[in-house]
This record gives C-alpha cells, structure tokens and sequence, in this order.
C-alpha cells in the first residue's frame, strides 16, 4: 500500500511540475530552498520508492523457514496512526469549512460553508 500510494503521488507531484516547466514561467506558490513545494512532493515520493524497494529486498518472508513475524505495536505506533487519522479529519473540516459543496476558489478570502449558513 506505500509502494501505490508514493506511486500515485509522485504521478500528481509529476504532473504539477510539468505544469510549470516552460520557460519563463515562476511556478505556482512560494518557493522553499529554491523548489516549489510539489517539487519536493517529487523528490519526498520518488526517494519513498527507492527506500521502499530496499526495505523490500530484506524483508523476513524471503526466509527460508517461511514463518511470518509477529508484529508488536507499541504506544508510539497507536499514537502516529491515531495522529494521522486526526489531522486528516481535521483538514476534511477545514476544507468543507473553506469551500462549501462547490468548487473552491482560487484564492479564498472567506469560509464559504459558514457565510452560506447565516
């Protein structure tokens, strides 16, 4: 699920920078050590590929005693998932706060969802 999901994001990250690459063109929001940030969104993915792959190649299942490893999940584990479950609810409600139903604008100035309710 890691492999697919850094492959899925390097292909948006890819298509983000290809938006940008004429010349002439400054790109799309602020810079960050002299890269955009979906160019580094690239280079985040494509180095999780290349780690992933090497985590792979010294995975136990290529044992030969075929035995699968019992997985012990600690605290630290619990509260990373439980982090990350959060922040992405979290950023469901601001974006519904900030867009609405509809599409959301190019530079919002405003909560759409809160100024339709009153």
């Amino acid at each position: 699920m890691s492999l697919l999901a850094a492959l899925v994001g390097a292909t948006f990250s890819t298509r983000q920078a290809l938006l940008h690459i004429t010349p002439g063109d400054a790109g799309f929001g602020t810079a960050l050590l002299g890269y955009h940030y979906y160019t580094w969104a690239l280079i985040g993915f494509v180095a999780a590929i290349a780690l992933l792959a090497v985590v792979l190649l010294f995975d136990r299942q290529f044992g030969e005693d075929g035995a699968t490893p019992q997985v012990v999940v600690g605290g630290f584990a619990r509260a990373a998932v439980w982090l990350v479950i959060g922040l992405t609810a979290l950023n469901v409600v601001s974006t519904m706060l900030e867009c609405g139903f509809g599409a959301c604008a190019e530079d919002p100035v405003v909560y759409e969802l809160l100024r339709h309710l009153s």
